[in-house]
């Protein structure tokens, strides 16, 4: 599936990021208990769980059925949206607490490492990083960002 920039609901409630991609209707939550959930849009129930080795601060992506977000165990997750399953896993020097940026197939977040990662979607491969003097806690491209 060809990347088309589809506009995703962004709600932020407390401690929890919610993102729903309108392709899937499934909101797909990070928390700081350290799960990123899937629920049912119509109830509200869960459909499944995946468990990280930190808390979850940021939104994730959804692209190409994957939910792709960081935690602050250092790793960038790429899962599933359908089952929940690990798609593939990125390990970081620090924490991740930005949301990622999706442009042609690659994959943008700052880490804690003081890094910015450009990540394949498809299957996590490095293609390239950027040391900081600091932390990365944004990503933006474009100044609206539904459209980059």
């Amino acid at each position: 599936m060809s990347m088309h920039y589809k506009r995703m609901l962004e709600v932020n409630f407390g401690m929890h990021q919610l993102q729903a991609h309108t392709e899937t209707k499934r909101p797909h939550v990070g928390s700081w208990d350290g799960y990123m959930y899937a629920l049912n849009a119509q109830n509200g129930s869960q459909k499944w769980r995946y468990q990280t080795g930190g808390q979850i601060h940021s939104s994730p992506v959804i692209v190409d059925g994957l939910a792709i977000f960081g935690s602050t165990d250092g790793n960038v997750y790429a899962l599933h949206t359908n089952d929940g399953s690990l798609g593939w896993i990125y390990p970081t020097g620090g924490p991740v607490t930005a949301s990622p940026v999706v442009v042609n197939g690659s994959v943008y977040i700052g880490s804690g490492d003081h890094n910015v990662y450009a990540l394949s979607v498809s299957n996590g491969t490095k293609l390239w990083s950027f040391k900081t003097e600091k932390e990365i806690y944004l990503v933006q491209l474009g100044a609206n960002p539904f459209r980059v």
